[in-house]
């Protein structure tokens, strides 16, 4: 089995492509990122004259983030902060508060983003870098974030979802806070996996920090910190009161400028589609990139109509200067859309570099316009490394059927079929191809000759052809089958090495819980992936541990 597979192998989007594969499209969408040191140094030249790396904003967001901090006495915490109040310039990455983490990829965006400040201290020696996690709770669709896939004793994919609470439809997912109900699930997750020397620490971690009345968001953060803590790894959450105030410039700004911020994104997005690239994230005529969050505690978008701002579900209404003079005095009550949630973070923090998903970058490809006109520099974007990590079981198992991680992207009933196939005897499969290579040698010499004589011929020969093909291929699957009910152990196998590498037919680090991870493999996984990353990345990376 191959240890590192293309992006394009994976089905990535075109977008997201072409800035991991420098193509001219790219430098059309993207800051250029191939020498990233080279291309670093030169952001931070420019970050160092802009308001938000000024003394008295990092000693306002230094101060903001320690209070912030699940764990502001670890060693490594303690000294990041001071670093970042002394000048250092963060690197950024985020995700989803999912329940217990949520899937794999939370944990790889933590690690490669402390990989990533580490090699470009090694390379920038002259500059510091801190590394934050932006714990996303502004979002409101809960089903995003209240389910936890594992591997069960059996290998099997289980799952343990949470119910929202009554009255939270609509809510930001950070404010909403769970339930005792809510908080006894949890400990499920942990019965469910396979005791190891791990389980018992993280089943404490988890104890500890899914405590009923905590928001999920705090519990993610703790629980985050729990693993990470010790590396030096900020974490942030954007729904702090204190940070929509640092950020209320933005929020007049946007008002402001509804005109020119729907115009760049038209223009860009209407360019993007032009060179044949799909759309990340699509909005309707007089949706504004701000929502409003009601007195309910529901997240409301915010739509222009006849001059006026409106909620969508019509329920509120403000004239701009109502809106402006609402973010003066309570600017907790508004939140940003996808579109304007990286233009937040550059008005709060001066990032040099924000490492995100290939879905994310592709959306950034549509965003990128919005930070000139906001006044703000636009960091590096560059797309965080892939990984699948399996157990040495599954490496044995993989070899044994020579199979490769992209050989799981068919159905696995597909997968099936081929393997029985392999599994007839050489012989009979050899045979199988011999007869039809002489068939259809034969037949073609017959046809040629046949149609000399009568034209209408060559269509009774081409479905006699036809027919022996079908047929042949009748006796073959019957073969592979006889072969697969033989072999009962490949079956099970195929469906353990399908739980393994493609869960539901994903990634694995799209489903599998990062709890499985390191209920499996111990906190060493953290470090395993920082040393297997590389920037940019160079494709789809599989670990055996």
């Amino acid at each position: 089995m191959r240890a590192e597979y293309t992006f394009r192998e994976l089905g990535v989007k075109e977008l997201a492509l072409s800035l991991i594969e420098g193509t001219e499209a790219a430098n059309e969408f993207f800051p250029p990122i191939r020498l990233l040191a080279d291309c670093v140094a030169g952001k931070i030249a420019e970050l160092k004259g802009c308001a938000q790396a000024s003394p008295e904003h990092r000693s306002s967001i230094t101060a903001m983030l320690r209070r912030q901090q699940p764990r502001p006495e670890e060693q490594r915490i303690v000294q990041a902060l001071k670093e970042l109040e002394e000048g250092a310039f963060l690197l950024v990455s985020g995700q989803q508060a999912g329940v217990c983490l949520g899937p794999m990829y939370t944990l790889i965006k933590a690690a490669a983003l402390i990989a990533l400040r580490d090699t470009l201290a090694r390379e920038l020696p002259e500059h510091r870098f801190v590394a934050l996690f932006w714990a996303g709770g502004m979002d409101h669709d809960f089903s995003e974030i209240s389910c936890c896939y594992v591997h069960d004793r059996e290998r099997r994919l289980r799952s343990v979802c949470m119910k929202q609470p009554d009255g939270t439809t609509g809510h930001p997912v950070g404010r909403i806070e769970l339930t005792p109900d809510a908080a006894a699930r949890l400990p499920q997750l942990i019965d469910i996996m396979p005791a190891t020397d791990h389980t018992p620490g993280l089943r404490k971690a988890v104890e500890e920090s899914y405590v009923p009345g905590k928001t999920y968001s705090l519990a993610f953060r703790e629980l985050l910190a729990s693993q990470l803590a010790a590396h030096g790894l900020l974490i942030f959450e954007p729904e702090d009161e204190e940070s929509k105030t640092l950020g209320k410039e933005l929020f007049a700004s946007s008002i402001e400028k509804q005109d020119e911020e729907a115009a760049l994104l038209g223009q860009r997005n209407s360019r993007i589609s032009e060179l044949g690239f799909e759309l990340q994230v699509s909005a309707l005529e007089g949706e504004t990139n701000l929502f409003l969050i009601a007195e309910s505690g529901a997240r409301d978008k915010l739509v222009r109509s006849e001059g006026r701002f409106a909620t969508k579900s019509g329920q509120e209404c403000f004239t701009a200067e109502e809106l402006r003079e609402l973010v003066e005095l309570n600017p907790a009550s508004l939140s940003f859309g996808v579109m304007l949630r990286p233009v937040f973070q550059q008005a709060l923090f001066p990032v040099a570099v924000y490492l995100g998903g290939t879905s994310e970058v592709a959306y950034w490809a549509q965003m990128y316009p919005l930070f000139r006109l906001h006044g703000l520099p636009e960091p590096l974007v560059v797309p965080r490394p892939g990984f699948t990590l399996i157990s040495r079981r599954a490496a044995r198992l993989l070899d044994r059927y020579e199979l490769e991680l992209t050989d799981f992207l068919q159905p696995q009933h597909e997968l099936l079929r081929h393997l029985s196939a392999r599994a007839i005897p050489p012989t009979l499969a050899h045979r199988i191809r011999e007869l039809e290579s002489v068939f259809t040698s034969y037949a073609n010499e017959m046809r040629d000759d046949a149609v000399k004589l009568d034209s209408g011929l060559g269509g009774v020969l081409d479905t006699l052809s036809a027919n022996f093909r079908k047929h042949l291929a009748t006796v073959e699957k019957k073969m592979a089958q006889a072969a697969k009910r033989k072999d009962d152990l490949l079956v099970r196998h195929a469906g353990e090495l399908f739980e393994v590498m493609m869960p539901q037919g994903k990634l694995q680090e799209r489903v599998l819980a990062a709890l499985s991870v390191i209920n499996e493999f111990g906190p060493r996984v953290v470090d395993v992936i920082m040393d297997a990353c590389e920037f940019p990345p160079s494709g789809h990376r599989v670990i055996t541990l």
